[in-house]
């Protein structure tokens, strides 16, 4: 019976380590898709998975259409539809994705005009696939869009991406962030 004094002592000792609450999990860290400053537009419609959408009207100035601004003291890619009707730009992937890997994507908008009633298109393209859009109508108040998509196949590194902005009227458009948030720590 000596023994069972120490080794119950011993158990309470230890119990309160190893039953101790370890709270809830962390959040996931979500790390970068892509380089914001290095998106490029896409100049030929036979490389533009949205090209059917270009219109024949197209216009785009190199220089003010299509920038990297900041937002908050941060960089985000800039689509200023009132110098570019139509923009499909493109950078590779910077990591591989997984089946079950989870993209979200934030993308501002500022008041949303038009001469008429109309509506905006968003859409992101992975590997030419699309994968993700938003038809928004104009008019149309400023506005934070928060989206999650869910990756249903492997896609290596360096796979094309596209985002994708037109609508009629004078607007601007600011992809704030593209990220795979991660369960856990995985290798890119």
């Amino acid at each position: 019976m000596a023994s069972l004094p120490r080794l119950c002592s011993g158990l309470l000792v230890l119990c309160p380590l190893a039953c101790e609450d370890p709270g809830p999990p962390p959040e996931p860290e979500p790390t970068e898709l892509v380089e914001l400053t290095a998106w490029e537009r896409v100049a030929d419609p036979a490389d533009d998975v949205f090209g059917a959408e270009r219109p024949a009207d197209l216009v785009c100035d190199e220089v003010l259409g299509v920038i990297i601004e900041l937002l908050g003291g941060e960089p985000v890619l800039e689509i200023d539809t009132d110098f570019c009707n139509y923009a499909t730009v493109e950078q590779p992937s910077l990591r591989t994705l997984r089946p079950g890997d989870r993209i979200a994507i934030s993308v501002w908008h500022y008041d949303l005009t038009a001469p008429e009633p109309t509506q905006a298109h968003l859409a992101l393209a992975i590997d030419g696939e699309l994968v993700w859009e938003q038809h928004l109508p104009v008019p149309t108040a400023p506005a934070l869009i928060e989206d999650e998509l869910e990756i249903d196949r492997e896609i290596p590194a360096g796979a094309p991406l596209q985002f994708h902005v037109h609508n009629h009227g004078a607007n601007t458009y600011d992809l704030v962030s593209l990220e795979v948030v991660d369960d856990e720590a995985t290798p890119p």
